[in-house]
């Protein structure tokens, strides 16, 4: 699981609440009604595009620390993440809550590799099975 701190510039909007921006991960915004609001969901918004590159085996920028624009303020966010934490939220998303913890599990080891030759067998089969079960 990868540990990082990634500079987040809040910038106060007229209607309201804050935008966030990480400097140092392209196309990464967020927003929230609250200072605090804000800063929590830019977290998640980085840890998001973080993990989405791992998954892509991309590279991850090198946090560094940039100007804060006039009106704006800075604050540095901390998170833990790896390829996985997208996976997840898309295998939670894609099973519309129909499995149990202990389900969606065994699921996610199949997926991972770990688990080939589990209760779901092949993790191509586990998911055609999944899908085909989801679309109604």
């Amino acid at each position: 699981m990868s540990k990082l701190i990634f500079q987040a510039i809040l910038t106060p909007e007229e209607e309201g609440g804050h935008s966030v921006e990480f400097p140092d991960l392209p196309g990464c915004f967020s927003c929230g009604d609250t200072f605090n609001e804000a800063v929590a969901t830019g977290t998640d918004a980085a840890k998001t595009y973080v993990a989405s590159l791992l998954g892509h085996v991309d590279a991850v920028p090198e946090p560094k620390r940039h100007r804060c624009p006039s009106g704006a303020e800075d604050v540095m966010v901390f998170f833990e993440t790896d390829p996985y934490y997208v996976e997840d939220e898309c295998l939670l998303h894609l099973t519309n809550g129909k499995f149990n913890e202990e389900t969606l599990q065994a699921m996610h080891d199949a997926t991972q590799g770990r688990n080939l030759s589990g209760p779901f067998g092949a993790a191509k089969d586990m998911w055609t099975a999944i899908l085909d079960d989801s679309v109604d």
